[in-house]
C-alpha cells in the first residue's frame, strides 16, 4: 500500500512541510540468518577483462558499413561575424557527402549549434562529412570563411556599459538587501573571478549517427542515454520510439558527458543529409572550445568556493559576525551563471555587496 511521508525542511529560516508519496515496496528483506556473502569480499569488475584487453568498444571505435568521417569548422575569433563561406565549393570536393553551415542544423536544447556570429573562440560554424579524413580536411580548406571581427571585452564595467552579453545580466538578492546595506556599520563591495575548469577525458566527446527511414540510432560517449534521446527528439521532432542511443563503454566523463551534446546533433544532421552513418569525434582543440567555453565548463573549485562562503557566512576577525548572514546582493555578472547552492558557473565574473554587523 502506498504511504504519504511527511518531512520538514528549513530554508533560509523558513520551515517548509513536504509530503512525498512512497509506493509499496515488494522487495523482500534479506534474511537475518543469512549474512550476505559479498560483503567484505573482493569482487571482479564485470567489464575489467574487456577494458584491460583492449576489446572494449568505445564510441570512438564504432565503425559501421559505409561510415563517413566528420569534422567541424570553428571560429578563430572571440567575437565575429561570418561575412562569407563557400559551402558549395566544399561540397564539390571529391569524397564529400554532406556540408552544413549556419541555419542548416537544428538547435541543441534550444541553443544555436552552427553560428553565423560565433560568440566565442572555437564556436562551431560549419561541419563536413566525407569518405575520408583527408577529403574532409580538403573541403574544410575550400570553405574559405571570411570574418568581420567584432571585438570583445573581459572587463565587468565595460561589458555593462556596452550592453553586449552572451547572457542577460541579472540581479540576485537574498534577504532584505536594501535595509541591511543601509543599516550596516560597514559594507563590502568586491569583485570575484571564477575561472572555468574542463573535464579532459581520455575519449573526447564523440558520436556516431545512423539516420534511417525508420528512425535514428546514435552511439554517444555519454553518461545520460535517456537525456540524449530526449534532446535528439527535441532537436529533430522525433518520437522517442524512433530514437535509440547506445553507449557500451565511455572513455571518461566525470560529469561532463550528460546528453548527446552538440556533436550528437551535428552527426545526426549530417547522417540525415548524406543517407549514411557519420562519426564525429571532437579534436582536442574542439573539446576545449566546445565543452570548456560553449557548454559544460565548471566554475570555482570546491576549495575556492569554500573561501567565498567563509567570507559570506562566517565570523570576521574580532568575533563580530556578518549581520543578516543570508543577505547579500550580486549586482553585476559577466558571462556566466550563479547558483550558490551548487557552484559558481562557467567562467564567471561577479560583484557582491555585503553588509557587516555593527
Amino acid at each position: 500500500m502506498a504511504r504519504l511521508i511527511k518531512t520538514e525542511a528549513v530554508v533560509e529560516g523558513r520551515t517548509e512541510v513536504r509530503w512525498t508519496l512512497v509506493e509499496e515496496d515488494s522487495t523482500p528483506e534479506w534474511p537475518a540468518d543469512q549474512p550476505p556473502g559479498v560483503v567484505g569480499e573482493p569482487t571482479t569488475r564485470l567489464t575489467a577483462g574487456a577494458r584491460l584487453s583492449g576489446s572494449a568498444r568505445y564510441t570512438s571505435d564504432v565503425q559501421l558499413p559505409r561510415q563517413l568521417e566528420a569534422t567541424v569548422l570553428r571560429s578563430p575569433h572571440a567575437n565575429a561575424r561570418l561575412t562569407s563561406i563557400a559551402l558549395d565549393a566544399a561540397r564539390a570536393v571529391p569524397g564529400v557527402r554532406a556540408v552544413i553551415g549556419p541555419g542548416d542544423c537544428p538547435p541543441f536544447d534550444g541553443e544555436t549549434v552552427l553560428h553565423s556570429e560565433p560568440p566565442y573562440g572555437g564556436a562551431a560554424v560549419a561541419a563536413i562529412a566525407a569518405e575520408t579524413r583527408e577529403a574532409a580536411d580538403e573541403a574544410m580548406a575550400a570553405l574559405d570563411p571570411q570574418w568581420e571581427p567584432l571585438g570583445f571585452v573581459v572587463d565587468l564595467d565595460q561589458s555593462l556599459e556596452n550592453q553586449t552579453f552572451q547572457d542577460d545580466p541579472v540581479e540576485y538578492e537574498r534577504g532584505d538587501a536594501e535595509t541591511a546595506l543601509a543599516a550596516a556599520e560597514l559594507t563590502i563591495t568586491s569583485d570575484y573571478l571564477a575561472p572555468a575548469q574542463l573535464h579532459n577525458s581520455m575519449e573526447p566527446h564523440c558520436a556516431v549517427a545512423d539516420w534511417r527511414p525508420d528512425g535514428l540510432t546514435l552511439w554517444s560517449s555519454t553518461q545520460g542515454i535517456y537525456q540524449a534521446r530526449s534532446q535528439l527528439c527535441g532537436s529533430f521532432g522525433l518520437d522517442q520510439e524512433h530514437v535509440r542511443v547506445i553507449c557500451h563503454f565511455m572513455g571518461g566523463g566525470f560529469g561532463s558527458k550528460f546528453g548527446c551534446g552538440p556533436e550528437g546533433v551535428i552527426a545526426a544532421e549530417l547522417s540525415r543529409r548524406a543517407g549514411r552513418p557519420v562519426r564525429l569525434v571532437l579534436s582536442r582543440r574542439g573539446e576545449m572550445a566546445e565543452i570548456a567555453v560553449g557548454d559544460t565548463g565548471k566554475g570555482i573549485p570546491p576549495e575556492d568556493r569554500q573561501k567565498i562562503f567563509q567570507l559570506f557566512f562566517t565570523t570576521r576577525p574580532g568575533g563580530s559576525g556578518i549581520g543578516l548572514a543570508s543577505t547579500f546582493r550580486i549586482v553585476q555578472l559577466l558571462n556566466g551563471s550563479i547558483d550558490f547552492t551548487t557552484e559558481v558557473g562557467k567562467g564567471t565574473t561577479f560583484r557582491i555587496e555585503l553588509p557587516l554587523a555593527a
